[in-house]
């Protein structure tokens, strides 16, 4: 898989597909294989780049330089250097998180978001392996990106209420729950995830 190195840090990423560009990016510290029931599928119909961000599978960085400003720099400049000015962005838990600060600091580069598992409460705390972000309910009304939000109907982290939350505060979204999944709704549901981002492709 290849390297690039955008804003201080070595990204692994992949990438297959043509036509529309797709980034994902993952939750929690796992990586790139995070979308390993999806990738190929997605690739079907639209380019899709996935990558480890900094810190993550086999991506590397400066130590303690991770932060919620850095990994949307990096989404911005891997996108730019795979020569994507606009395109659809989207993710998981951490990456849904980063996808929304996205929205908010370059809407121009976002064509559509995919939040999955996310919450616009922010993350807050010291806790050891936590990165914070900020609480973006009141700030949700600016972004005029068209979105889908996905939360697993068993997601004891960011439940339905909170996924619900967050669409009903965007302006442009849709809300799909999806049943018999918890947090990794892209894992527990992975036929479901992937016709959901599909029809959301289609429709934008």
């Amino acid at each position: 898989m290849p390297f690039i190195e955008v804003n201080g840090a070595r990204i692994r990423y992949e990438e297959a597909g043509s036509g529309r560009p797709l980034f994902l990016a993952h939750g929690g510290w796992t990586g790139l294989e995070a979308w390993d029931f999806n990738f190929h599928v997605l690739a079907e119909k639209c380019r899709v780049v996935v990558y480890d961000r900094r810190d993550c599978g086999r991506s590397t960085c400066p130590p303690d330089s991770s932060s919620a400003e850095a990994w949307v720099e990096d989404l911005r400049q891997l996108m730019l250097s795979l020569g994507v000015e606009r395109g659809f962005v989207g993710g998981l838990s951490y990456g849904a998180l980063t996808t929304l600060e996205l929205c908010l600091a370059h809407p121009e580069m976002v064509q559509g978001a995919i939040l999955a598992s996310g919450t616009a409460r922010g993350i807050q705390g010291d806790r050891p392996g936590m990165v914070p972000f900020p609480n973006r309910v009141a700030d949700l009304g600016q972004i005029k990106t068209p979105a889908v939000v996905l939360t697993g109907a068993l997601d004891g982290m960011f439940t339905p209420a909170i996924g619900e939350e967050l669409h009903k505060g965007l302006v442009n979204s849709t809300f799909v729950l999806v049943p018999s999944a918890g947090h990794s709704i892209q894992i527990d549901q992975p036929d479901m995830f992937n016709r959901a981002v599909l029809d959301f492709l289609a429709r934008v």
